[in-house]
């Protein structure tokens, strides 16, 4: 009797701990503000207004898909939505789509357009061409008709915006909720500070050159930044251009580096040995991630030729190019032109002046001014 009344107890127990919360969230429910129809969830997008292809994407961010009509069970479904929630008549894309081959499909799986729903059965073989643009009008839409007071199948144009409906699998929702999910799901707490997760790199400096200036080199700073909680550890390393494997950047071996959080700084830099592909590392107890390779180089430019240029002769309202004696360097240049009298030329405000990536300087109408 007594072990009875224990394994009782015992089931009892276990009964408590893991039934299911009330307010747990069902993986077959259809997402919020989605509608429920013959095991199928529907999104009935109004704005902002999307064109074709943008509306596929956005329905493929929510793990659905722009909607396919494969039932007279769905078209009744969308008819009486529709009516019911759009008085403006808008149009709203389907997936369905006639290509040029000929073929109609619906776009969101492949598959051939069999059942028809159209406002006017005279235009299911015939794409319409836009009077103005001259445009086909080649993807299937759900169009209100007042002949017959109703929501039917019309085509309209890929790049016209317009209205969409999303489509999900009731069975096929967890995928939805999956993505939601950020790490605080399954806690138990509502204090932010005690949901734990592992780090994720939020930023990485972009590609650094350092260069020598006055007889001595600039330093390199490299920022890593992670979310995470715990707090993340950084790490940084290098990779080595001799050996072709990765260096721990160890601040207590080599005195040139500091390291601070997820920043790193190289003080008076080596044009060999530190010129490389860096990479930060953060960690935590529940993971580790790295960054992507941030390169780092020498840059150098030199000095320009002291040889005097010869003067350009120029005719008067003709077109004429000037070269520029670019000096030897090793990095991207950027250029800018002055004339004798230091003013700084701006062809972004004169239209007859021009400025090519490789220095070259042009002028499309030679004025008096621009006599040296």
């Amino acid at each position: 009797m007594f072990y009875t009344v224990k394994r009782l107890v015992s089931l009892l127990l276990l009964f408590l701990r893991f039934r299911p919360s009330d307010q747990t969230q069902s993986i077959a429910d259809c997402p919020p503000s989605w509608f429920q129809s013959s095991g199928l969830c529907y999104n009935f997008v109004f704005q902002p207004e999307k064109t074709y292809q943008e509306a596929l994407l956005h329905c493929q961010q929510d793990m659905a898909q722009l909607v396919s009509i494969k039932t007279a069970g769905q078209h009744e479904f969308i008819q009486t939505w529709l009516k019911t929630h759009d008085a403006a008549g808008r149009d709203w894309f389907t997936s369905g789509i006639k290509e040029r081959s000929g073929h109609f499909v619906w776009n969101s799986d492949g598959s051939n357009v069999t059942d028809t729903y159209f406002g006017d059965h005279e235009i299911v073989d015939k794409i319409k061409i836009d009077i103005w643009t001259r445009l086909e009008n080649n993807v299937v839409v759900y169009k209100y008709f007042a002949t017959v007071d109703q929501y039917m199948w019309g085509w309209n144009r890929v790049m016209k915006p317009g209205a969409f409906i999303c489509q999900i699998e009731q069975t096929e929702t967890w995928r939805f909720y999956q993505q939601q999910r950020d790490f605080s799901y399954g806690s138990t707490s509502s204090n932010p500070t005690a949901w734990e997760f592992a780090p994720n790199i939020t930023y990485i400096s972009q590609d650094t050159i350092f260069f020598e200036t006055r007889g001595q080199t600039t330093d390199v700073t490299l920022e890593c930044l992670a979310s995470g909680n715990p707090i993340p550890q950084y790490r940084w390393f290098r990779k080595s251009l001799s050996r072709g494997v990765q260096e721990w950047m160890d601040p207590q071996i080599n005195p040139k580096i500091t390291l601070s959080y997820g920043k790193l700084i190289i003080r008076n830099p080596d044009p060999v040995t530190d010129s490389s592909t860096y990479t930060c590392v953060a960690s935590n107890k529940l993971g580790t991630v790295w960054s992507n390779p941030v390169d780092v180089g020498f840059g150098y430019i030199g000095q320009f030729s002291n040889v005097k240029t010869n003067f350009i002769d120029a005719v008067l309202y003709m077109g004429i190019e000037i070269g520029c004696d670019t000096p030897v360097h090793n990095t991207d240049l950027h250029y800018a032109w002055y004339k004798s009298d230091m003013i700084f030329i701006r062809p972004e405000l004169n239209s007859q002046y021009f400025l090519s990536k490789n220095g070259k300087f042009y002028i499309s109408e030679v004025q008096s001014s621009d006599q040296i």
